[in-house]
């Protein structure tokens, strides 16, 4: 350890790693920081900027809680617990709205089946008959002529 040092060998690189980790949230905050809240907001539905705010709010937080960590105060007791786990409770809240807003959006596939099997079809449905007549030993013979008949003078 040099003279223009003042940290330990073991806590420089610990330190070095930090700063630059805080350069580079700097540089990804700098557009919101750049603009003002109001601009961001103007453009956003009412979910969105809470999302926003909620966002931003737990973002300072977190960086307070930072700040008090490299303090070396006790956050076991500490406000700022609270007030993290409040914001996060919230975004929660947020999320199961924009889940119902959304709605459910059935898939296409499952709509399609759906839509399909939902439909008659003389076809499938003659087919029921002869699988019935078939299993109960009835050849239907009576029952088909009557369905032709149906057939011939509904075209």
């Amino acid at each position: 350890m040099g003279d223009e040092d003042c940290l330990p060998d073991e806590l420089e690189e610990p330190c070095t790693s930090f700063h630059n980790s805080l350069g580079e949230l700097e540089q990804s905050l700098k557009p919101l920081l750049d603009s003002r809240l109001e601009d961001m907001l103007e453009d956003l539905d009412p979910l969105e900027q809470a999302s926003l705010l909620l966002l931003n709010t737990y973002t300072l937080n977190s960086l307070f809680w930072m700040f008090l960590t490299t303090q070396g105060v006790s956050l076991s007791d500490h406000p700022i617990k609270t007030e993290l786990d409040r914001i996060q409770k919230t975004m929660a809240k947020i999320s199961d709205a924009r889940n119902k807003q959304k709605g459910a959006t059935p898939k296409l596939s499952g709509a399609n089946r759906f839509v399909r099997n939902a439909l008659w079809s003389l076809e499938e449905k003659n087919q029921q008959k002869r699988f019935t007549n078939e299993n109960t030993g009835d050849d239907g013979l009576s029952k088909k002529l009557k369905l032709e008949e149906d057939l011939s003078s509904n075209h």
